[in-house]
């Protein structure tokens, strides 16, 4: 999981262990352009001490300086769990809040276990996502492996988005009948809708539907073309709802995704504002 690499500043090279990144090229004032995770998703820049390339350390102490102003620098991303065990206290809250999102479901909290301990299946979606941010790739991992989420492309169709919330609602306990899924088909195809607004239109009929009977939609926002939803009862929701997860994840009411749209088709929203300033810390008092 972790691997020495050379960090390269000027003409100068040193190795440190850090988390598996490649270092593409030197950059102007003595910055390093990296960074491209192990999951190979994301980029983003970091600062060299500016002084390396004029100033190289030549003792011991000027050496540990370096590395321990280097460590500053990359001990800010979110740390991997370690392989065959849980972390503490991470792995204990992790587990805790699958507990939660997942109506007490102890296939989700065995599936959690599992991804923390390295024992998970080979599913590419999820070694990526757990690659780079742990706490939403376990979350997703348990909740998608004992049946609670609903993974939507952003263009499927009413009929699929449908059939994606009749699951979680049954499992979920919500009732919600062959006529009233048939009855929003038919209402979606009659709306003139384009192509991508059959998943906003249908969500917010499930949502108005969850609402009657005490529970919320919740979206797993991992900033790709796919929803992540789940339903969980109201009180759950207000203690998970806008959670940052890190690496700009979060766990949010999707509503503000679709404003336009609720506009237009006369949907009220409960949370219409962006979640930027309503996110909360993570983990959460459990």
């Amino acid at each position: 999981m972790f691997r020495a690499r050379n960090i390269q500043a000027g003409l100068l090279t040193y190795p440190l262990r850090v988390r598996e990144i490649k270092v593409r090229q030197p950059c102007l004032g003595g910055g390093i352009r990296q960074v491209e995770a192990a999951s190979n998703i994301f980029l983003q820049e970091i600062a060299a001490p500016a002084s390396l390339a004029d100033n190289p350390p030549n003792s011991g102490s000027d050496l540990m300086n370096l590395f321990q102003r280097l460590l500053n620098i990359f001990s800010k991303s979110d740390p991997l769990p370690a392989q065959g065990r849980t972390s503490t206290p991470l792995g204990e809250t992790l587990l805790h809040g699958v507990y939660e999102l997942s109506l007490e479901n102890p296939r989700a909290k065995e599936a959690a276990e599992n991804a923390l301990s390295g024992q998970a299946s080979g599913d590419e979606d999820f070694h990526d996502l757990m690659t780079y941010c742990p706490k939403a790739g376990v979350i997703c991992y348990a909740l998608e492996k004992s049946g609670l989420l609903a993974r939507v492309d952003w263009a499927e169709e009413a009929s699929e988005v449908v059939q994606w919330f009749e699951e979680i609602f049954e499992r979920a306990g919500i009732a919600w009948s062959q006529d009233e899924s048939k009855d929003l088909v038919e209402k979606a195809d009659k709306a003139g809708l384009k192509r991508g607004e059959a998943v906003g239109f249908v969500y917010l009929a499930a949502q108005s539907r969850a609402s009657k009977v005490g529970f919320e939609i919740l979206d797993i926002n991992t900033g790709s073309d796919q929803h992540a939803f789940f339903a969980v009862p109201k009180a759950t929701a207000a203690k998970w709802r806008f959670v940052d997860l890190g690496q700009g994840m979060r766990i949010e009411n999707p509503d503000w995704q679709f404003k336009k749209l609720a506009s237009v088709h006369g949907f009220e929203l409960t949370y219409p504002a962006h979640p930027k300033k309503s996110l909360r810390p993570f983990p959460l008092d459990l």
